[in-house]
């Protein structure tokens, strides 16, 4: 019939751009299509209901590298797309922001009905996602609430509408009603893409002598095939010229073996020149995708030497610039949030950067 018919279309155009569209703009990843072929068949784009999947792992692991890929290969087949970015980070202001993110974006900037409360995106929402074949990425979710303000319920969405949600915490999607089937556990990578990824970073087209491919391995223990810790190391080690270098790398490296994420990567900030560590914190606490040439102004006249900065901390992969604007992962801005709340005694309020609105505002108070 008719139905079978266009479900069969879609599946063919899925298939041909499948083939044409590049997964991820960055340049190197590893693993990643067979975490993807994982991915598609728990989205189950054959089916013609409304489905619901999460992808569930730890921080650094690539969660929403895995949801971007899935969602540029798919987005041109779906009415209307929109991947919202940092839930959990951007909800701290409210979640209307978001809404209207999610509403602008399926509607493709044209709507310009005024949205003032998160009842009335909410119906603006269910009405959207009901007339159109929609697919929606949610990441980095970590309560039910921004769930149920941005995509409420299952029985909203038409036939065929795929929804993906990245989660560092399981229960968020339990909660939400999803079963064990619709929830794909991101394993971190094994020792041989391990490998392979700390090498691409280490010596980039260089082949490593014997002596280094044996240190590299074991680099691969602290690493614990965390994709973001892999890169982030082997662009630190790929500074260190000689074996003598690397092992004592290693020994400080060690002595981190069971720390969380963020901490591993706290040895790459220590290591970094006052000025790298001055530009760095800015770019964590203020500046994620805020204009780079804004602020290299602003560092020039404080004599920062911020090209020269930018470029080392780019090449140490601490930050990158995509489209004239500073992007950090998640995890390496946490690290850096939390060095200037360790600066300072708690319950004062004399950080050197603020971030979050309430702390902005009870900084003004106390000054007046």
């Amino acid at each position: 019939d008719q139905r079978e018919l266009v479900n069969s279309i879609t599946a063919d155009m899925q298939n041909i751009l499948a083939t044409k569209m590049p997964l991820y703009e960055k340049e190197y990843l590893v693993g990643l299509e067979t975490r993807v072929e994982k991915m598609l068949k728990c989205l189950d784009f054959q089916s013609k209901h409304a489905r619901i999947v999460g992808i569930h792992g730890i921080g650094g692991v690539g969660k929403t590298t895995l949801a971007r890929a899935i969602y540029n290969r798919n987005r041109r087949l779906f009415g209307a797309s929109s991947f919202i970015e940092n839930v959990r980070k951007e909800s701290n202001s409210g979640l209307i922001h978001l809404q209207k993110q999610l509403i602008q974006d399926m509607c493709e900037g044209k709507d310009k009905v005024e949205i003032n409360t998160p009842s009335q995106a909410t119906k603006k929402i269910k009405h959207i996602v009901g007339l159109k074949t929609v697919l929606l990425v949610f990441d980095d979710v970590d309560d039910k609430k921004q769930l149920e303000a941005l995509a409420g319920d299952i029985s909203w969405f038409g036939p065929g509408s795929r929804i993906i949600i990245t989660t560092r915490q399981v229960g968020v999607l339990q909660l939400a009603g999803l079963q064990e089937e619709a929830i794909y556990m991101l394993e971190a990578l094994d020792e041989e893409e391990s490998l392979q990824l700390f090498n691409h970073h280490a010596f980039g087209d260089r082949e490593p002598g014997e002596e280094y491919i044996k240190l590299s391995k074991s680099v691969l223990s602290i690493s614990s095939g965390i994709p973001l810790i892999l890169e982030v190391f082997g662009s630190l080690f790929r500074t260190e010229k000689s074996p003598e270098e690397w092992n004592e790398l290693l020994k400080e490296l060690r002595l981190r073996q069971h720390s969380e994420v963020h901490e591993k990567l706290r040895i790459c900030y220590d290591r970094l020149n006052d000025n790298e560590k001055i530009i760095f914190l800015d770019i964590a606490c203020l500046l994620i995708r805020k204009s780079s040439e804004d602020a290299i102004y602003v560092w020039e006249d404080q004599k920062l030497s911020p090209h020269l900065v930018i470029k080392n901390l780019q090449n140490k992969s601490l930050i990158k610039i995509k489209n004239g604007k500073f992007e950090m992962h998640d995890q390496i801005r946490d690290m850096g949030r939390e060095i200037v709340l360790k600066e300072s005694p708690p319950h004062t309020g004399s950080y050197s950067r603020l971030w979050c609105e309430e702390d902005v505002i009870e900084a003004l108070t106390k000054s007046q």
